[in-house]
Formats: structure tokens, C-alpha cells, sequence
């Protein structure tokens, strides 16, 4: 609203200039007192009465005023404002009714109307000619005015028809008259009273320009915001040519642009079409239901070559599109979904000009690229502003996605990045860097290649005694006694008790076996006696029988007897030969312990003899180890240090390698490497047994660049070339 609008107060004395008193025959005449004159008691009380309803009716209508401006500054439709502004008219001013008439293209059209089927004007007819001539040309001279009731000018067949006083007032936006405000009033009243709703209507006719000039700022102002974000929504698709970054940023700022709930850029893949990105989602899980769902819908939809609007009903849809619908609808609770298919840029092709005719006209072909799938979770509505900026973004969409299909499916894309990355080296300013540049870079290849350096294979292992037994035991049983002092690094002699097992089972089991033996030893004896004393033959046959049945049970019970000795005897396990126990506190380990055949107790190591270190190497760099030493009469030189003492470098000589790869935990696969070393140029203190080596086997010399990238190179022999 203008600065120059009226106030509330003034438009209400325009409205009535004082009280009104309504006379036999109908007419009204406001009432004027003279100051002077002195009236009656009588006459002093109807003044009263009649100045408090002015009063009352002017508050009604500073409300009524106060409620049109309030309307005027709302941000609503032409439709909804003029509805409450007539109806407030109409009631501030007592009228029949009224009309407000906007301008259209070349003709006033009916806006909103209040009674007026009460007139002749509701029908076509000579009333209603007469009526919209009288319209025009008021709306030409743009000037208010009252027209009385049955008047008609014969110049231009323009009037009032009808029964009522018509008080008519031109809404003007920036001194262009921008529609009419019409009001059907009693024809009975007086000139001073039409002068007074002609004011007043005046000045609702103003505020109704204002409404418009406000409603005209706020539509420049969100225009002037929609070109900003469509400027924003440019730039950033049309930022970057990769395929993948082009459908997230359409998702995200179409969706921003849009002001939809998500939006879903999807992209043919095939014969189908497949979600790229989502709003608000870094990565899409294209195994999920709802992703499966969109895809298919999608897909669907777009055989079909035209948008789709959904909003409520689906009776309209093809079954295939409805089925698909509803179930995506059941899964993504949508309330609204738009999917409008996105299609590259049509390319003209026109037939050839023959025999003088005119070409034919130009056959378009359009490609789908995709689709974007709008969704609305709250909203069952989609607006005609909302859907021309879907149709906005679909259509910069797609130019964005087939550039940046086109610029992906070049041939050799990646090669030709590089060489044109390449060109910053030949620039004039670039040249003086260029040629430093290669010559260190030529420098460089020539010293990888032509200087040679010691090539040596990294392996690691340990260091401990040649001459070195496991204790294993050979029988089931139970560690009863460990004969060895309570202390750490024992030292034992050659055949010394080491550990005493018990086994109840093979005692109990010899005992019942010599049991055995006695019982059929007596059998066998009575067996010779009965054979002595029998005179029959065939009597002496089956003692014969008997006597040789016993022996074989002797025999054999004899030899299980044997095994049994000899099981109680390697209960009792000696030392193999003189040295020290190695393990950590063997006696708490192992007392009272059961053990099953072939378990390892203890190590035993001659600390005072040779030294070797056993090396496992690992065989992805054993062909260089094997084919050197292969080549060489000398035995191959190690470098190693022991984990105890790093800093210190020794030499040693490799004595043996095992030509067959097994699996050595922690090494993984590797080859067994003995290496052997004068042990006395190491101090006693360092020759401890199960210490960690890190070594390095001298395999010659090699080129520094192989030195350096022998085990880049390999990986890409044995993961990448291979596969070629």
C-alpha cells in the first residue's frame, strides 16, 4: 500500500457524513443539528440515540476497512482477495451487491460478483449490451462516478438498466486503470450520500491498486530469486562434463530449485533405467526395494514417452502404470510424484530437394537419456509454478546429461586428457622449466639403468645351536616326576632322567595279562598230564589241540606282555645328550600334566658347539637366490643382524637350501636357508637361541633401477600383464 492511501478515518467519514434518517417515501437525508438552536428534551434524546448508531456504524466500518487492508497486504491469489474485498464493501456500504471487473487481453472480464443475478445483468440480453458499453467506456475514461438507475445515452447505447444506483470506481496500478469496482446501491438516496459512496469506494478502488502493486513487488522479487537459483542451478550442472557428477548435482540443486521433498535422477542403462543419484544421498544402494521399485516406474513411464503427474487419482493410468505406481507409492509414501522423461537435444533431419520440389519437413528424433522422479512426501499438490520449474529443470537436464554422456563415450578419453594436460609443458613461458625438467628426468633414467648396485634378497628367521633335540614323548600318560633342579637353563648330562610318566592303564594291564599267563600255563600243564594218562586215540587228538591252543595263547600273551614292559619303560625319558634345557620353568609346565604320544616337552641344545641361523625366504624372490647361486662355485655371502642387538652387522655363508617351498608360519610359503657363521666373533652374551635375525643374501650386482622397482615390477607381471 501506497503512502498516499487514505486513512481509516477519512475513508469512514467519506462513508457517512453523519447520521442518516430514512423518511416515508424511502428516501435518506443525513441529519444536521444547528448548534444554536436548543432543542426539546425529547428531541435531545433521539440525537442521542441516533448519534450513538453513527457511532456504532463507524466502528463496523473502520473494522471492515482495517480487514481490506490487511487483505491487500497478504501474499494471495486475484481470486481470493477480491472475494473478501467485495464482500466488505458491500457490507460497509448496506448495498444490494457488487462486481469487480479486471481487465483481459482487450476485454473486462467478471472477476467476483455479489448479487448479481438480483439484476438483469446475470442474462444475455439488450440490458446486459447496454451494461458492458457503459463498462468499457468507463473503463476507458478511467474516472469514478455514479450512473442512476434506468439511464441509457443514445450516442452510444451505453447506461444503467437496472433498478439500482450503480457507483462505479476504476482500479489504476502505476496511472493505468487496471479493472473496475462496481457497486449495486439503493437508488433512494440523496446527492450528498451517492457523493459520500462514491469517496468511499474511491479509496477501496485505491487499496484494491495497491493490492496489485504489492502483488506485482512480491512476483518481481521471487522471479528475481528464481533466476538466482536457476543461475546457481546452471552453474553447477554445467560445472563438470563427468556423467556422475552432472545426476548428483541435478539431484541436488533441481531439487532446491524445484522445492520438492527428493528428486531422483535416473539414466538409461540398456532397455531399462537405473537410479544415478538422490537428493540428499551420497551413494545409492541400488539393491534396495524402494531403489528396484523407483527404477522400474521409471522405466515404465518413459516407454510411454510422456510426463507423469500423479496427485491422488490413478483411475486415468494404464494398468502397467498404475500397478507400478502403487507399488512404489506403498513402500515410499509419497503423496505427490511427478516423472518427466529427459531427452536429448532433437536433431533436424530433412530429405533432399528432387526435381524442384521443396524439401520435406524435417523428421525429429528424440533419444531418452533418463528421467528425473519428483517426489512430494507431505504435499498432495503440485502447483502449475511448481510444475513449469519441473519442466525447467528437465530441460537444462538434459542438455547438461547429454553433454556429459557425449563427452564420456569418447574414444580414448582418458589418453587424450593426458596429452592435453601435456600441453602446459610446451608453452613459450614453460619452455626454460620443460627442458630442465627432462633433462633430470633423462639424467635419472640413465643412472636407473647404467649404475650398477648390490642386489641382495631381504629374509628373516632365527639364530640357534646345531647340535639341538626335541624332547617328545612316545607313550600316553601323566607326568609324575621332573627330576630337575627348580631353576632356569639347566644343565643336564648324556642319558640323565628328564621326566618320569606314570600310565595306570598299562600297569593294570600287565598285571592281568601275567594273571593270564599263569592260568594258562597251569592249562598247558594239565593239558601234558591228561595227554599222558589218555589210551585213547582220539582223545589224545583233542587234548593235542587243547595243549597247542595254550601254547599260542602263551606265546602271545608273552609278546603283548613284552609291549607292555617296554611301554613302562619309556614312561621314564632320558636326555639324548649333554646340554642345556632351554624351555621357561619346565617343572611348573609340566607336572601333573597328561600328555598323548608325540607331544613336545623340552629342548635341549649343546650351547658350547656350532652355531647356524636358519633363514626362510620367501618365494616370491627365490629364482633370484636359486639362479645366482646357481652361477656361482663360492657360497653365497649374508648380511644379518639379530633383533637384540640392531646396528650390529655380521657375515655368514649359506650352506643349504631347501629347493621346495612349504608353508613356515609366520613366513607363509618360503625356502629353508641354513646359514653358518664363525659363532666365536660373537660375544657369548649374544648367541641366545630363538632370536630374531633380519637378513639380506648378496646375489650380486643389478641395475639401480631394478634394485629399486623389482617388486613394482613383478606385481604388475604377475597381477596385470598376465591377464592380457
Amino acid at each position: 500500500m501506497s503512502n498516499s492511501s487514505p486513512s481509516i478515518d477519512d475513508v469512514v467519514g467519506s462513508a457517512h457524513n453523519g447520521p442518516v434518517i430514512h423518511s416515508d417515501d424511502g428516501t435518506t437525508s443525513p441529519i444536521r443539528i444547528d448548534k444554536a438552536q436548543q432543542p426539546e428534551p425529547s428531541e435531545q434524546t433521539a440525537a442521542a440515540v441516533d448519534q450513538r448508531l453513527v457511532e456504532e456504524t463507524q466502528q463496523q466500518i473502520r473494522i471492515l476497512v482495517s480487514e481490506i487492508v490487511e487483505l491487500s497486504k497478504r501474499n494471495i491469489s486475484e481470486t481470493e482477495f477480491y472475494e473478501g474485498f467485495t464482500a466488505r464493501c458491500v457490507t460497509a456500504l448496506s448495498s444490494i451487491g457488487g462486481a469487480v471487473w479486471l481487465k483481459e487481453r482487450n476485454s473486462l472480464s467478471l472477476e467476483h460478483q455479489i448479487n448479481l443475478a438480483k439484476t438483469d445483468l446475470a442474462t444475455e440480453g439488450p440490458s446486459a449490451f447496454q451494461h458492458d458499453r457503459l463498462l468499457k467506456r468507463l473503463f476507458a475514461a478511467g474516472e469514478a462516478t455514479t450512473v442512476l438507475p434506468a439511464t441509457i445515452n443514445t450516442s452510444d447505447d451505453s447506461g444503467n438498466p437496472t433498478t439500482s444506483l450503480l457507483v462505479v470506481a476504476p482500479i489504476k496500478v502505476d496511472g493505468q486503470t487496471h479493472g473496475l469496482i462496481e457497486i449495486f446501491q439503493r437508488p433512494n438516496a440523496g446527492p450528498v450520500t451517492q457523493r459520500g459512496y462514491l469517496r468511499f469506494l474511491m479509496q477501496m478502488a485505491e487499496i484494491a491498486g495497491d493490492f496489485h502493486k504489492n502483488r506485482r513487488l512480491r512476483q518481481l522479487d521471487e522471479r528475481q530469486n528464481l533466476w538466482s537459483r536457476l543461475d546457481q542451478f546452471l552453474n553447477c550442472i554445467h560445472q563438470s562434463l563427468d556423467i556422475k557428477e552432472t545426476a548428483y548435482s541435478l539431484a541436488n540443486e533441481g531439487r532446491r530449485l524445484i522445492q520438492c521433498d527428493r528428486l531422483s535422477v535416473t539414466l538409461t542403462e540398456g532397455s531399462r533405467l537405473r537410479v544415478a543419484a538422490t537428493s540428499g544421498i551420497d551413494i545409492v544402494q541400488r539393491r534396495a526395494d524402494q531403489i528396484k521399485l523407483m527404477e522400474k516406474l521409471a522405466t515404465v513411464v518413459c516407454r510411454t514417452k510422456q510426463p507423469l503427474y500423479y496427485t491422488g487419482p490413478t483411475e486415468d493410468l494404464a494398468p502397467q502404470i498404475e500397478n507400478c505406481l502403487q507399488a512404489y507409492l506403498d513402500i515410499s509414501h509419497c503423496k505427490a510424484v511427478a516423472i518427466v522423461p529427459l531427452t536429448q537435444s532433437p536433431k533436424a533431419e530433412s530429405s533432399d530437394q528432387q526435381d524442384g520440389k521443396p524439401k520435406s519437413k524435417p523428421h525429429v528424433k528424440k533419444t531418452f537419456i533418463g528421467a528425473l522422479v519428483i517426489e512430494q512426501l507431505g504435499d498432495e499438490r503440485i502447483s502449475e509454478d511448481k510444475s513449469n520449474r519441473i519442466e525447467l529443470v528437465a530441460q537444462h537436464g538434459s542438455a547438461a546429461l547429454a553433454n556429459a554422456n557425449q563427452h564420456s563415450n569418447l574414444f580414448l578419453l582418458p589418453l587424450w586428457k593426458f596429452l592435453g594436460k601435456l600441453s602446459w609443458f610446451t608453452n613459450a613461458t614453460n619452455l626454460p622449466k620443460t627442458l630442465i625438467a627432462t633433462t633430470v628426468l633423462v639424467l635419472c633414467i640413465f643412472t636407473l639403468i647404467a649404475v650398477p648396485y648390490q642386489f641382495a634378497m631381504p629374509a628373516k628367521g632365527v639364530i640357534q645351536p646345531v647340535t639341538r633335540h626335541e624332547i617328545y614323548t612316545q607313550v600316553p600318560g601323566l607326568i609324575d616326576d621332573i627330576p630337575l633342579p627348580n631353576q632356569q637353563n639347566v644343565l643336564v648330562n648324556a642319558n640323565q632322567l628328564l621326566v618320569k610318566m606314570k600310565n595306570p592303564d598299562f600297569q593294570s594291564e600287565l598285571e592281568i595279562l601275567r594273571g593270564k599267563i599263569v592260568e594258562t600255563m597251569n592249562l598247558h600243564h594239565e593239558a601234558n598230564q591228561r595227554y599222558g594218562e589218555a589210551s585213547d586215540r582220539i582223545e589224545k587228538l583233542k587234548i593235542q589241540s587243547e595243549i597247542n591252543e595254550a601254547a599260542m595263547n602263551y606265546n602271545s600273551m608273552q609278546a603283548r606282555a613284552a609291549i607292555l614292559e617296554q611301554k613302562l619303560k619309556l614312561l621314564s625319558i632320558d636326555s639324548p645328550i649333554a646340554g642345556q634345557v632351554i624351555n621357561w620353568n619346565v617343572r611348573q609346565s609340566l607336572r601333573g600334566r597328561p600328555v598323548l604320544a608325540g607331544e613336545r616337552l623340552m629342548t635341549i641344545v649343546d650351547l658350547k658347539g656350532p652355531w647356524e641361523i636358519e633363514l626362510y625366504l620367501p618365494e616370491r624372490g627365490a629364482s633370484h637366490v636359486l639362479d645366482y647361486d646357481r652361477l656361482q662355485e663360492d657360497p653365497l655371502k649374508v648380511e644379518f643382524e639379530l633383533a637384540s642387538h640392531p646396528g650390529q652387522t655380521f657375515i655368514g655363508e649359506v650352506t643349504e637350501i631347501d629347493r621346495r617351498a612349504e608353508l613356515h608360519e609366520p613366513h607363509g610359503h618360503s625356502l629353508r636357508v641354513i646359514v653358518r657363521f664363525d659363532y666365536n666373533e660373537l660375544a657369548e652374551a649374544l648367541r641366545r637361541p630363538g632370536t630374531r635375525v633380519t637378513a639380506k643374501i648378496i646375489c650380486g650386482k643389478k641395475p639401480l633401477g631394478f634394485v629399486l622397482f623389482r617388486e613394482v615390477w613383478e606385481t604388475v607381471q604377475s597381477q596385470v600383464l598376465f591377464w592380457f
